[in-house]
Order: C-alpha cells, then structure tokens, then sequence
C-alpha cells in the first residue's frame, strides 16, 4: 500500500494543477432551506424580518484530519419602497477541502424583486446574486514524489516542483434565480457561474487556461399540507431537490413534519455515477424558539465508501429574525418552504 503513495501523490499534484478536463464541484448543504440566499438569490427578503442564517457542514470526518469543511453565513431583508416589493443581501460562504487545503471563499451581494399574481395567492420572485470567488492551496502541506522513498516513507522536507508556477485566483461569480410559491407550494430554479470562471491554479503562460467551474443548474419543489385543518403550525411537506453540474446529477427527497417549536426531517439523496443504492441518508431535527431556529442533521453514507470509512457527514444551522420596530408589514403571500 505504501509504494502507492507516490503515485497517489503525483496523480493529486497533476489533477489540481494540470489537468485539462477536470471540472471542479461545488460544496453543498442537507439543510439548504436553513441558508435560502445561498440556496438562490430569489429568496432574499423574501420573509417579513431581516435573517441572519449560518450553516456548518463537516463532511467525512472519518477520513482523518483532511475531510472536507464548509461555513455559510448570510443576511437578508425586505425593502418595499412604495407599492414595489424587493430584497437585498449578502453572503460569505468558505469551503476547505483535503490536506493541502484547498479553500474557496465565496463574496456575494444578492439582490430579488418580487411581484404578486392575479387574486393575491401566489408570487414570482427574481434574484440575482453577484460577486467574487477567491480560491487558494497551501502548499506547504502537500507532499510530492520526489519527497518519497520507493517504500512510500517521506525522506524530504522540501519538494523540487517549481510552486512560483502556481498562484491564487480571484474570479467573479454570477447568478441568477426565480421563484414561484404560494401559502402551499413552492418551485424554484437557479443557475450559478454564469461566466464559467477559470478553476486551475497555473499561471496562463503555464497553461493554466483549461479547467472552468461549470455552470450549476438547481431546481426544486415541494408541498406543504397542513395535519390539522387550517393549522400551518402543523404541516408535513414533501420536497425535490435536483441539482446538475457536468458531469454530476444529484437529486434529494426530502420530507419536513413541523410540529412548532420542533421539526423532524427525513431525506434520501442520490448521485449519478456513484456507487451503491444510494449516496446518503438524511436524518434532521429542528427547533424554533422567539428569533432563533436551531438545526442539526446527519447523513448517514449509504454508498460503497460506507458510513464506516467517511463517518458520514455533520451539519448544524442557526437562523436569526430580527424584527424591525415600526416596520410590520405582513406579506400578502407566505413562503411556504421549511426553514431548515
């Protein structure tokens, strides 16, 4: 096994620094209704306070120290300047991948303009999100073949690979979204990196020009009934997630039962190409109290990496409302979606 690891470590440095056809992925959350801005600009502002929302996910923790870790925070609140109906934001999110720490931080500002339809009953907002991403590696904890023995035993502290070829990227980030619901339903689509930025961290004059982020298209749906009649305090809601990013296609069903204070979810999320019935196994818990929503949830690896290898995958949200005094103004129509 260990007369891999410099080949292994070779493959790593040729797939993150020159490989033509790589495409890189996003991060993801289960919870994706905890964070709605960062799920789609069409939802900033969409609720009748301000929101600050946080998610923490730790992914594969079992594979040691180098698993993968994402934060997202976002802020969001209405503006209505006379009849007209809008939202604005911002979001930070910081994805770090892998040993070599491979970091991706996102900076957005999020802007949706939201319009009722005839009767009153539903709305269709439009969203648009816009920023910057910076991506780095750190070098300095990554290990190359010329720092290994044949028996795979590390004899050199310092590699010979020319690293001033490489350098840091700062790229833009745009898109957009829209969204119908109504006080029972919802449907939304979004589409992320429009301009399908540079993802490869050789200068261009080492040919660092091929590899791009590949646009994201999201598209989700759900229901919302209510268990007693006339009581949205207690409802279960069937949703879909579907999610395509070449070459992936990923889809999540989820089932929501809110019962205020608490909600309990279930969810099963499938991945093209993988291997086994399934990749994962969602269970969640939330809890509503004054301003504050508090949500965990775990995915329980069904996959052939197994739950044993990766250890499965931690999540934790936390939603802040904040009234504004003076500024009530109950919206015609509610968002319908969960919130966690």
């Amino acid at each position: 096994m260990k007369k891999l690891l410099p080949s292994l470590a070779a493959f790593a440095w040729a797939m993150t620094t020159a490989c033509e056809n790589a495409f890189a992925q996003d991060p993801q959350f289960s919870q994706y209704y905890a964070n709605q801005v960062w799920l789609s600009p069409a939802f900033t502002g969409a609720h009748e306070h301000m929101r600050v929302a946080m998610n923490f996910r730790a992914q594969w923790p079992g594979v040691g120290a180098d698993f993968y870790k994402t934060f997202a925070t976002s802020f969001d609140t209405p503006l209505n300047i006379g009849p007209t109906h809008h939202g604005i934001g911002a979001t930070i999110a910081v994805d770090q991948a892998g040993r070599g720490n491979l970091t991706k931080v996102d900076f957005l500002a999020n802007y949706a303009y939201s319009f009722f339809l005839p009767g009153d009953r539903s709305a269709i907002r439009l969203g648009l999100a816009f920023g910057l991403q910076q991506a780095s590696i750190d070098y300095s904890k990554l290990k190359f073949p010329d720092q290994f023995q044949a028996d795979g035993s590390t004899i050199l502290s310092r590699t010979g690979e020319n690293l001033n070829q490489s350098e840091a990227r700062v790229n833009e980030e745009i898109g957009v979204g829209a969204l119908y619901y109504s006080n029972w339903m919802w449907a939304g689509v979004d589409l992320r990196h429009l301009t399908m930025p540079r993802q490869i961290f050789l200068r261009p004059e080492f040919g660092g020009n091929a590899a791009v982020l590949p646009l994201r298209l999201s598209a989700y749906t759900g229901f919302r009934f209510p268990l007693v009649r006339n009581d949205y305090s207690k409802t279960i809601s069937p949703s879909l997630m579907f999610r395509w990013q070449r070459p992936f296609v990923q889809v999540d069903f989820m089932t929501y039962m809110t019962w205020e204070p608490i909600v309990f979810g279930l969810g099963y999320r499938v991945l093209s190409g993988g291997a086994g019935p399934g990749d994962a196994v969602i269970g969640l818990i939330g809890f509503h109290r004054g301003m504050f929503r508090f949500g965990y949830s775990y995915d329980f690896t069904i996959s052939n990496l197994t739950v044993g290898a990766s250890g499965g995958s931690h999540e934790v949200s936390l939603i802040v409302e904040i009234e504004r005094q003076g500024r009530k103004r109950s919206p015609k129509v509610k968002m319908s979606c969960p919130k966690f």
